[in-house]
């Protein structure tokens, strides 16, 4: 895995001048999910108009120093890391992504909002329902070469943090004229923006809570899924970019 690398951008290149409203609390969500008056924005319902920091944040993002997947079916970290993790899957049962990430900040900074993205693989094929994606922080020090299903870190309570795509719903014929089932237009443009985008998961009250130094052990990414396909990400072992975790500070 490589070194860690730090980006720090003015978070004006990313965000228009809006309000700015937290995700606490806010249901996970992506494109078109969300009920009126509200828009799935940084995978968090808000309400529209609003978005997950404010215009002058800081926005870093860093790569994993450690990673590993495993699952009752094998995976882990070090040579045993798979080029890609398929979570959601019915085959598969409960994934878990350990992921450590040097989060060390200036002094005197305010975590805004913190984002945890993967990249989904090209050409695997489209889950066809979505999976809650849960988070949880990681109580108990890890080695990517020796962690296994058998040999994982304790976990501390889980929080569900983000919503895998799924492909939109195939149409149904009413008629010569008329399909229902399918999103029509800009939303079915949208619905298959959405699930060929990295997967974003809010982290941000976990990061904030974040022990400094040797109490940081990284947090985990669990999914459970019952779909034939699931989604399929990278983990950047081979192919594609490694998972990201965004952080907007002030």
């Amino acid at each position: 895995m490589a070194a860690p690398r730090t980006g720090l951008l003015p978070a004006a290149l990313w965000l228009a001048a809006a309000g700015c409203a937290s995700g606490r609390g806010a249901p996970p969500c992506v494109t078109g999910s969300c009920g009126a008056g509200s828009a799935c924005v940084a995978g968090r319902c808000r309400a529209e108009g609003t978005l997950p920091a404010s215009i002058d944040a800081a926005r870093v993002v860093l790569l994993p120093k450690a990673i590993a997947v495993v699952s009752a079916r094998g995976g882990g970290g070090g040579d045993a890391l798979p080029e890609v993790v398929t979570i959601g899957r019915a085959a598969d049962g409960r994934v878990v992504v350990l992921l450590q990430f040097d989060a060390r900040f200036r002094d005197g900074a305010v975590v805004e909002s913190a984002f945890l993205l993967i990249d989904p693989v090209d050409g695997a094929p489209p889950a066809g329902s979505a999976a809650s994606i849960d988070v949880s922080r990681v109580l108990d020090p890890w080695d990517p070469a020796t962690v296994s299903w058998g040999r994982q870190p304790r976990l501390a309570v889980a929080e569900i943090a983000g919503v895998s795509a799924a492909k939109p719903a195939p149409p149904r014929r009413l008629g010569p004229a008329a399909t229902v089932g399918q999103p029509a237009g800009g939303a079915a443009a949208a619905s298959l923006a959405a699930a060929r985008a990295p997967l974003r998961v809010d982290v941000t009250e976990l990061v904030r809570a974040l022990p400094r130094g040797r109490g940081d052990h990284g947090f985990a990414l669990t999914a459970t899924g019952d779909d034939a396909f699931g989604t399929t990400l990278t983990t950047g072992l081979g192919r594609g970019r490694p998972p990201r975790l965004e952080v907007f500070l002030k």
